[in-house]
């Protein structure tokens, strides 16, 4: 969009920001705003998310939001600077919680994992050693920052593929998740051998 035309939707969109601040019928005037950018925060969201249930959730979390506050916005940027502004903070606040969510699972931890991945051997004739292995493991996993921990359960308990964690956590380090898992399974296991509840 050619910087004329910027400008006049800008104005455009300030006219309509002025009317609903000013008046009852804003409903109207607010529905032309969701139609001007509706698609563009979708797509926002899709880019971030890569599912389309999850950006719609988000894009109407956005637009409940900005009709809420309207009333905050001063014209110091475009309205649509604003709305990706919010559109950024709704992502980053679904993110963390997202992450909080990790921590506080559950996960089901099978003998074989212990044993193949961190190469930690266990006693199969003595099971109340296994289980208590298998539950300092969930402790261990609860311990990592949350990228980590996004890494270790996406990758081992939900089929993520590194790459495709990669993307999601949007990581630009150079060896991407696979470093973050590698670092993550040396915690993991001086965690699981140390065997303290620091």
């Amino acid at each position: 969009m050619e910087l004329a035309a910027r400008q006049a939707q800008a104005k455009a969109d300030m006219r309509l920001v002025n009317r609903i601040r000013s008046t009852d019928s804003s409903e109207e005037d607010f529905r032309a705003l969701y139609e001007r950018y509706a698609g563009a925060t979708f797509s926002f969201f899709m880019r971030k998310v890569g599912n389309p249930d999850s950006a719609a959730d988000l894009n109407q979390e956005l637009f409940i939001r900005l009709s809420k506050s309207i009333s905050n916005f001063e014209g110091r940027c475009s309205w649509r600077t604003w709305v990706f502004l919010i559109a950024r903070t709704v992502l980053a606040e679904a993110r963390a919680h997202r992450w909080q969510r990790l921590s506080e699972r559950s996960v089901q931890i099978e003998p074989e994992m212990i044993s193949k991945e961190f190469h930690i051997q266990e006693d199969a004739d003595d099971r109340a050693v296994s289980v208590l292995l298998r539950e300092r493991l969930q402790i261990c996993i609860k311990r990592l920052d949350e990228i980590a921990r996004a890494v270790v359960i996406g990758h081992y308990f939900d089929g993520v593929t590194l790459r495709e964690m990669t993307d999601r956590l949007e990581l630009e380090n150079r060896s991407g998740s696979r470093g973050v898992l590698i670092s993550a399974q040396r915690k993991l296991k001086q965690c699981l051998t140390r065997g303290d509840e620091r």
